[in-house]
């Protein structure tokens, strides 16, 4: 609001400077250079304006964008966060002593029972596995590489 008073005090000086000018004035003289000098001003007071605006707006479009995030942040529980993937529900057939430790997981078997000694079993061969490679049931690395 400020702005757009000096805004109009000085479109009205211009306009007064303009009709005491005569129709073909010289660009060297005192009328026309006063005039150019309250261009200038008109150009600097808008220049002012719109960095005022354009400070203000950034800062307020921040501060409600900073709330609206807090709010939604707030709204959401994690039940609606997405899970994280796993590329283990991908690749689990294809090492079978893991999907077997996986599916007994989700049941509730006796250890003394069948299934659970196999699940030992597998627990305990990947405890001692050197992990350096994967070889069939029956066979071994030769000379420290696969067959």
């Amino acid at each position: 609001m400020r702005y757009r008073k000096h805004l109009q005090y000085s479109h009205m000086r211009i306009e007064e400077a303009t009709a005491k000018m005569p129709p073909n004035p010289d660009k060297g003289s005192a009328q026309f250079k006063e005039r150019q000098k309250l261009y200038t001003e008109k150009s600097t007071l808008l220049r002012s304006a719109r960095a005022s605006h354009r400070e203000k707006w950034f800062s307020g479009s921040f501060d409600e964008e900073a709330q609206r995030q807090l709010q939604e942040e707030g709204e959401h529980d994690d039940e609606s966060l997405p899970e994280p993937t796993s590329t283990f529900p991908l690749i689990r057939h294809l090492m079978p002593e893991r999907n077997r430790i996986a599916t007994a997981l989700l049941f509730t078997e006796d250890l003394q029972s069948k299934e659970g000694q196999a699940v030992l079993r597998d627990v305990y061969s990947l405890c001692i596995d050197d992990n350096r490679g994967a070889y069939r049931p029956d066979e071994r690395p030769v000379n420290g590489a696969c067959p």
